[in-house]
């Protein structure tokens, strides 16, 4: 996986560009030419970079998850605080998925099935998320709540399940009603875990 510091300038205006593009847009409405119109480069500067539209997807998805994989990277030691570390990355996945990650669901849907490696990449990156999100949760058990009778694993989905509403909650009714979302779902782990 690459980087995002390892990017070329001109790489990453045309992965920003193609990226907000798609995002207004969609991927099929989204021709090459407008990506390089708008991002202020020639055609041959994104062939150089990209051998056609779907690696220029491929890479985009690369791009938009790296920050999140650096943050899943932190190993959670004996030191750790699972729950902190939870509500933190509630906090940046509730970010996250209202902006780009909402490009891994839009290109998933719209072209998952027609390019399988593309589909492949998107069920693959929420798949880590869940199985991220499902360690942190075992590991708070564990420490705080070791006889509890709940799997780690429906709290992952119920954690999930939340963050994804945030763009549906945010857009029907405010970003107050997200904040109390998530103040209620912190209060509930917080509960969950006797904490």
């Amino acid at each position: 996986m690459s980087e995002i510091h390892e990017y070329p300038e001109k790489k990453k205006i045309l992965l920003r560009t193609g990226k907000d593009l798609i995002l207004a847009k969609g991927f099929t409405a989204t021709p090459i030419d407008e990506i390089v119109e708008q991002a202020g480069v020639t055609k041959g500067a994104f062939f150089h970079y990209f051998k056609n539209k779907e690696a220029f997807a491929r890479e985009l998805l690369e791009y938009i998850w790296a920050p999140i994989e650096e943050m899943q990277s932190r190993v959670l030691d004996e030191e750790s605080q699972p729950l902190e570390h939870l509500f933190q990355h509630i906090d940046h996945m509730t970010r996250f998925i209202p902006g780009d990650g909402r490009l891994i669901g839009i290109l998933n849907q719209e072209i998952g099935k027609t390019y399988p490696k593309i589909g492949k990449q998107c069920r693959g990156y929420f798949q880590q998320w869940m199985a991220y999100l499902e360690e942190i949760i075992t590991v708070a058990k564990q420490r705080y709540a070791p006889k509890a009778s709940f799997e780690a694993k429906s709290i992952m989905q119920f954690v999930v399940a939340t963050i994804e509403g945030v763009p549906v909650v945010k857009g029907q009714m405010g970003q107050d009603a997200v904040e109390q979302t998530l103040l209620h779902l912190k209060n509930y782990l917080n509960h969950l875990f006797q904490i």
